[in-house]
C-alpha cells in the first residue's frame, strides 16, 4: 500500500507540475527534486522487492505462503521470481533517467505541504514495513481478527 501510493504520488505531483508523465521527462529529476526523485527511487526498489523495504517483506511473506504446500505452488514462486526480476530492467530504466540523464529543463519540482506529508508518510511505510515486517504482521493480523472478530 505504502508503495504504490509513493509511486503514484510521485508521478501525480510531477505530472502536475510539468504537465507530462512521459518517463524521458523525468531526466535529471534528482537535481530538479532530490527529495522527490529519494521518494521514487524507494517506491521502485521495493515495488522490485529489494531488501530492506516492504515489498521485500510482502514478497517474502507471499512466496513463503506458497511454499507451505510443498511442490504445489513451486511453478508459481518461480515465476514471481523471474517476473520481480524482469520488473527490475523497467524501475532502473526510470532511475537511470532521474540520477544519469541530464535535466531538459532546470525548473524546481515544488512538492506542497499536504503532498510532502504524504510521501513522507509513505517513505517511513516502506521502511518500517521492510526493517520490522513482523511487527507489522502481527499487528494486521490482530486487527483483522478484531474486525471480523475471531479469537
Amino acid at each position: 500500500m505504502f508503495t504504490n501510493i509513493g509511486a503514484f504520488a510521485v508521478v501525480t505531483i510531477f505530472q502536475k507540475e510539468t504537465g507530462s508523465d512521459n518517463i524521458s521527462d523525468y531526466a535529471g529529476l534528482a537535481r530538479r527534486s532530490p527529495a522527490l526523485a529519494l521518494c521514487m527511487v524507494l517506491a521502485l526498489l521495493s515495488l522490485a522487492g529489494i531488501p530492506p523495504l516492504g515489498g521485500f517483506a510482502g514478497k517474502l511473506f507471499l512466496f513463503a505462503a506458497a511454499m507451505q504446500e510443498p511442490g504445489k505452488f513451486f511453478w508459481l514462486v518461480f515465476l514471481g521470481l523471474v517476473l520481480s526480476t524482469v520488473s527490475l530492467f523497467y524501475y532502473l530504466t526510470i532511475l537511470r533517467e532521474m540520477y544519469i540523464e541530464k535535466p531538459k529543463s532546470d525548473a524546481k519540482i515544488r512538492v506542497g505541504f499536504a503532498s510532502g506529508l504524504a510521501l513522507a508518510v509513505c517513505v517511513a511505510g516502506i521502511l518500517v514495513t521492510g526493517v520490522m515486517p513482523g511487527f507489522v504482521f502481527d499487528a494486521a493480523l490482530e486487527a483483522g481478527r478484531t474486525f471480523l472478530a475471531l479469537k
